[in-house]
């Protein structure tokens, strides 16, 4: 099931890197809530920005369905599986196994993936916990905010209980990974 999920998403990558599709904030007016669009980060929320572990990302629910998804933040970047949606503008891949409801979320680069679409991701995502973690915080940041970890694997920080991950790369967070 985990090499399907990674061909999938690379394949998205791959897609998305050859079409060339970007969204601005010009080119999306059907996006019914203009807050997510990246263009200026004072527009944004705390709330729109906000991780819930267990619960989802901003107004991105778990178990929310994908159309929902959809009126919220508008059309994806990349919609190529029916499984995985991609907002490269957001930095966030949504992932609903069962073609309807949201149970997976990730933010950044949570596979530590080399590949410049992905790093764009890292870049892009501005999403934080509620204690301030996210992209850039470091891992003595992360420890001090949730504790040890309940396991490391490789240069990722997981916290089972809380059902999230944070992978690390040079002692700074790249990505961030959600699940129901």
């Amino acid at each position: 099931m985990k090499k399907i999920l990674i061909s999938l998403s690379l394949l998205m990558c791959i897609t998305f890197f050859i079409t060339g599709c970007k969204k601005t904030k010009e080119q999306a007016p059907d996006a019914p809530n203009e807050s997510f669009a990246p263009a200026s980060q004072a527009e944004e929320s705390d709330s729109d920005l906000l991780i819930q572990p267990g619960i989802g990302v901003g107004k991105v629910k778990f178990g929310m369905t994908v159309e929902k998804m959809k009126d919220i933040l508008g059309k994806p970047d990349v919609d190529a599986t029916g499984i995985s949606y991609l907002y490269s503008s957001l930095g966030i891949e949504i992932i609903a196994m069962d073609h309807t409801t949201i149970d997976r979320i990730s933010c950044g680069n949570p596979e530590n993936k080399s590949d410049s679409i992905i790093k764009v991701m890292e870049q892009a995502c501005k999403f934080k916990t509620a204690e301030g973690i996210g992209i850039g915080s470091t891992e003595a940041q992360v420890i001090e905010a949730y504790g040890e970890p309940t396991n490391r694997r490789g240069n990722r920080l997981m916290y089972k209980d809380k059902r999230i991950s944070f992978t690390l790369a040079e002692d700074k967070i790249i990505g961030i990974f959600l699940q129901k």
